[in-house]
């Protein structure tokens, strides 16, 4: 699903320190991943939930499972998320994706805005 909207993949083994360190740093636009299944240690979504708020800010989340209904807001919102999406239509959610990634763009464009000008030293 991603591949079809331009975005590159990958799976966190088996270079999984230096993956996680790149989404530590917010080398990652996109991040796609399930609430549970996996040891705690490789627990993506618990990873991203500690990150920093100004990395968190500039990263998507799509978190995938069968407790979600694809582009529940409310759900999302209470996983912390910026979308949720059923593990049925993980394959061929890409319009609820670019649909929803279109939306935080216009959400928070002017924070990204005056996060860049401050670091310029412009504000």
């Amino acid at each position: 699903m991603l591949g079809k909207l331009g975005f590159a993949s990958e799976g966190l083994d088996p270079q999984f320190e230096e993956k996680i360190l790149r989404l530590q740093q917010g080398e990652y636009a996109v991040v796609a991943t399930t609430r549970n299944g996996v040891p705690e240690e490789k627990n993506l979504y618990r990873i991203v939930c500690a990150l920093s708020p100004e990395i968190r800010r500039r990263m998507f989340l799509v978190l995938v499972g069968d407790e979600f209904k694809s582009g529940e807001g409310s759900q999302a919102f209470a996983v912390l998320a910026d979308l949720v999406i059923h593990s049925s239509d993980a394959a061929t959610g890409e319009r609820l994706v670019a649909r929803t990634m279109i939306e935080r763009r216009r959400v928070y464009q002017t924070f990204w805005d005056a996060e860049d000008r401050k670091a310029e030293g412009k504000l």
